[in-house]
């Protein structure tokens, strides 16, 4: 799965934690979301997942920070992890849309997350 850039997951009863570690070889994903799983409860389920997939630019329904990823930094309430500037609408996507639209549409959806990183990440704003 090398092209794979959205894995939604979410509401799937996954319990282990060897059921996300192996999530970990995915080489280009960029959003991931694996809430309403029992293994999200876990301590460090984010901080795991956030510096093991470096392509990651949102888990779950958050775009992922520049604080989540440097150790001990720190920019200020804006670009705190989980906060209202970092969420992420998860679209629908209906089913009856050709093959054509929804490869738009996931386009689309790749802008737009990149845009809400590239304008809450310090880093590169410098």
């Amino acid at each position: 799965m090398i092209n794979l850039r959205f894995l939604y997951l979410h509401n799937n009863r996954l319990s282990k934690w060897t059921d996300i570690q192996a999530l970990t070889s995915l080489p280009s994903v960029m959003h991931l979301t694996l809430y309403s799983n029992s293994v999200c409860t876990v301590p460090g389920y984010r901080h795991f997942m956030v510096n093991s997939l470096k392509t990651l630019l949102a888990l779950d329904n958050h775009v992922i920070t520049d604080e989540e990823r440097i150790e001990d930094a720190s920019f200020g309430y804006r670009f705190r992890a989980l906060n209202e500037y970092m969420k992420l609408h998860i679209p629908e996507y209906p089913r009856e849309k050709s093959a054509e639209q929804h490869l738009f549409n996931l386009e689309v959806d790749i802008y737009r997350l990149k845009r809400i990183f590239e304008r809450n990440s310090p880093a590169i704003m410098i």
